[in-house]
C-alpha cells in the first residue's frame, strides 16, 4: 500500500514539474519573441527592394506623401503583406489593410525607410530600419540600444542609437 503512495506522489511530482518546464519554456519563447518569429523580414524585405530597383532603373520606390506609401508599391509582386509588417508591425492589420487597398499605416508597418536612394548610392547609408528598438533582425529581444537596420547595399547592421543619436522614427 505505501509504494502506491509513494508512486502515485512521484508521478504526480514528475507531471507537475513537466508541466512547470513546458510552461517555463512558453514563456521564455513568448518572452524572447515578443512579436512572433519574423526571422525574414527585414532581409527578404532588402531583397524585395533591390528587386524593384533593378526593374525600375535602378530606383528605389518613392511617393510623395510618405515612406509608407513607397513601401506599398511592393505589394504584392515583391513583398508580401507579412514582409511589409516590419518586424514589430500588425500583420493582421497589414494583410487586411493592403487586402482592401487601404495605405499602410504605423500600426501595421513598423518600418521606416528612407526615399531618394538608387541602386549606384552611397552602399553604407541606411535604407530602412525597425522602428523599434531591442530587436534582432528575426524579431528576438536583443540589446535595448540596437535596431535592426538595412544598408543600401543590402548588409544588414545593427545601429546603436545611443553612439549615433536616435533615429528618426518616420
Amino acid at each position: 500500500m505505501k509504494l502506491k503512495l509513494k508512486s502515485r506522489v512521484f508521478m504526480f511530482l514528475v507531471l507537475g514539474l513537466s508541466a512547470l518546464a513546458v510552461a517555463g519554456i512558453y514563456w521564455l519563447q513568448v518572452y524572447r519573441f515578443p512579436y512572433g518569429d519574423r526571422g525574414c523580414a527585414i532581409i527578404c524585405l532588402g531583397h524585395s527592394l533591390r528587386a524593384y530597383a533593378a526593374e525600375h532603373g535602378g530606383r528605389y520606390p518613392t511617393n510623395a506623401t510618405s515612406g509608407l506609401l513607397a513601401l506599398q508599391q511592393l505589394y504584392p509582386i515583391y513583398a508580401d503583406e507579412y514582409q511589409l509588417a516590419g518586424l514589430s508591425g500588425d500583420r493582421a492589420r497589414a494583410r487586411s489593410r493592403l487586402k482592401s487597398g487601404l495605405p499602410l499605416d504605423e500600426e501595421s508597418c513598423s518600418i521606416v525607410y528612407v526615399q531618394g536612394y538608387n541602386l549606384s548610392s552611397n552602399s553604407e547609408a541606411l535604407l530602412l530600419w525597425e522602428r523599434e528598438p531591442g530587436l534582432l533582425a528575426n524579431a528576438c529581444r536583443g540589446p535595448m540600444n540596437l535596431r535592426a537596420a538595412l544598408r543600401v547595399s543590402g548588409g544588414l547592421v545593427y545601429v546603436d542609437v545611443a553612439a549615433r543619436g536616435d533615429l528618426p522614427r518616420r
